[in-house]
């Protein structure tokens, strides 16, 4: 992007209406920041669009930046997505929200995220989850599995930092109305834990998996030998 400055001084970032993605390792173990941008591709997909470039101006404090569309909002949002700006991108997820039916080139903004399910980190599912919330009672369905997500997050809760953790409100909401409790005991028991918290319930009730039926198991057989005094030694 461009850093762009007006007579009066008011500063403004401009970046081109292009979709990169990150270079990927050959181990597949690490994710890069580094962006790609396949230009031949870009071109055919830039005719689609209505604009070619997104210009956001920069508040006074140089804090942040304004987005002015939709679309605006989608792109900056994916630009944060790739450079691991996960803090960014929750506080971004609110933006990101129509009422209104998605132009094809906000359907193609919105569609790359699923470019990023390399990003497993646990911030990035608190995101996603953020982003299912914000567009939940919209036409926006976002491309992942949120019942695959829920999981994630709460698998890796303890390292979700503090500035992208859901609210006992948000994630309970997510629970009871967009999450198939069923499909894992974890996710139930998670949803009756927050129930009894909002609740401020003195019990709950918490379901686990049946024990899986062994053959053989070396703990079932009481093996009392070395105690027999008809053995010798």
């Amino acid at each position: 992007g461009l850093v762009l400055e007006s007579m009066e001084g008011e500063v403004s970032i401009i970046t081109p209406a292009s979709l990169p993605f990150r270079r990927n390792y050959q181990n597949g173990k690490l994710i890069s920041t580094e962006l790609i941008f396949n230009h031949r591709d870009d071109n055919l997909r830039l005719s689609c669009m209505s604009v070619r470039q997104y210009i956001y101006p920069v508040h006074i404090s140089s804090m942040f930046l304004f987005t002015q569309t939709f679309a605006s909002a989608l792109n900056l949002l994916l630009l944060r997505f790739l450079n691991l700006q996960h803090t960014d991108v929750f506080k971004l997820a609110d933006c990101c929200v129509s009422d209104t039916k998605l132009s094809h080139e906000e359907e193609l903004l919105l569609s790359q995220l699923r470019f990023l399910e390399d990003d497993v980190f646990p911030d990035a599912h608190a995101c996603r989850l953020k982003i299912s919330l914000v567009t939940s009672n919209s036409d926006i369905t976002p491309p992942w599995d949120i019942n695959s997500e829920m999981l994630h997050y709460l698998s890796k809760l303890e390292h979700v930092s503090a500035a992208c953790r859901l609210s006992v409100e948000e994630e309970l909401y997510l629970l009871q109305n967009h999450v198939t409790v069923s499909l894992n005991y974890k996710l139930g028991n998670r949803q009756q834990f927050l129930r009894a918290l909002t609740d401020c319930s003195t019990s709950l009730l918490l379901h686990y998996p049946t024990r899986p039926s062994l053959q053989e198991e070396f703990d079932s057989v009481s093996d009392k030998s070395c105690l027999n005094s008809d053995q010798d030694g």
